[in-house]
């Protein structure tokens, strides 16, 4: 807190209204969201104003669409979607319909400020953070945010895995702060999840590990490494909320 520093303009990784808050009790300062990528034009896609009420898209100089992920029609008003981007003013590369594979949603109404560029919530997720669980989508970040807010959790990612029922069911791997077995874990977890969101979003396997497969910063999943090592694994609903160790040894015909 003893510095001269009073704003923070926060991008390149999503974060959470709680981790905002935490940098600027931390630091002192009023931390903004900013949002950009470097096939539009780094960052200076959108920003928030002082309101911090979502991101104010440049529209005079993007197009900008939320759309279904699969169909790519446009989504409903506030629903969740892929956002996509046409530049309006570049004349050496321009873009056109370009998929970000970033999640978010249009924001409605005006914001306070006075603005009228169109909002976006904070990113949610990517695309491929998104699995379909008996009919239903799920985002996985929001799942890797629960887990990694428990305070005997040091770290946790979510992958999508086979299920017998649901197509696809949600994959932890979780890396423990210490002082529990892995019986006692599942349990604990399982009711934690259970109470911060719906039932039916709660992983279904733990993965425990000494550290969830992350690129070389640190900063995003490998959910090609993590999906690889769940590679032949299939839930049943007879599993009910279990791990890995244990599906392995009823593969290997112990249980």
């Amino acid at each position: 807190r003893d510095t001269a520093l009073r704003l923070f303009v926060i991008g390149a990784e999503p974060h959470t209204e709680e981790q905002r808050r935490r940098i600027e009790e931390l630091f002192g300062v009023k931390a903004f969201n900013s949002y950009g990528l470097s096939e539009m034009n780094g960052p200076g896609v959108a920003f928030e104003c002082t309101c911090q009420n979502g991101l104010h898209v440049w529209e005079d100089c993007f197009l900008t669409e939320i759309v279904h992920p699969q169909t790519l029609e446009p989504v409903a008003e506030g629903e969740v979607g892929e956002l996509v981007f046409t530049t309006l003013d570049r004349q050496a590369m321009p873009l056109v319909r370009y998929r970000t594979r970033d999640l978010t949603r249009f924001l409605p109404g005006t914001c306070p400020c006075g603005r009228n560029h169109r909002r976006i919530d904070r990113i949610s997720g990517r695309t491929d953070d998104m699995i379909m669980t008996g009919g239903e989508k799920l985002s996985l970040l929001e799942i890797d945010e629960i887990l990694r807010s428990h305070p005997r959790v040091a770290d946790a990612a979510c992958v999508g895995v086979a299920h017998e029922r649901f197509g696809e069911a949600v994959a932890a791997f979780v890396v423990l702060s210490g002082g529990l077995t892995e019986d006692d874990a599942v349990a604990i977890l399982n009711s934690y999840c259970i109470e911060k969101t719906e039932r039916w979003k709660r992983p279904r396997l733990y993965c425990f590990t000494d550290q969830v497969p992350r690129t070389v910063a640190k900063r995003s999943k490998m959910q090609g490494e993590m999906r690889r090592q769940l590679e032949g694994i299939l839930v049943r609903d007879s599993d009910g909320v279990t791990t890995l160790a244990k599906l392995r040894l009823r593969q290997a015909g112990h249980g």
